[in-house]
């Protein structure tokens, strides 16, 4: 995996575990600034097919990034443990 991928799964981690999974892969996507597919790659690729939503609800309208800023900020390290 490239250095760049890397990020990007970093970030889909953050993000996935920040909003416990209440997000989409266009969240993802624009969170990430990647493409859909790049995100859904990095995704199957590392089995984490499951940690976000498949369709999105009428109910929810945080966006992701404001989610994420809720939510307190994780060490580096727990990304490799």
């Amino acid at each position: 995996m490239s250095i760049q991928s890397q990020r990007i799964a970093y970030q889909i981690w953050w993000l996935t575990r920040a909003t416990a999974g209440d997000c989409t892969l266009a969240d993802l996507a624009r969170f990430t600034g990647s493409s859909a597919n790049a995100c859904r790659n990095i995704c199957m690729h590392r089995g984490w097919g499951n940690r976000y939503r498949r369709r999105v609800t009428n109910h929810r309208r945080m966006a992701p990034l404001e989610a994420a800023q809720a939510c307190e900020v994780y060490d580096l390290v727990e990304a490799f443990v």
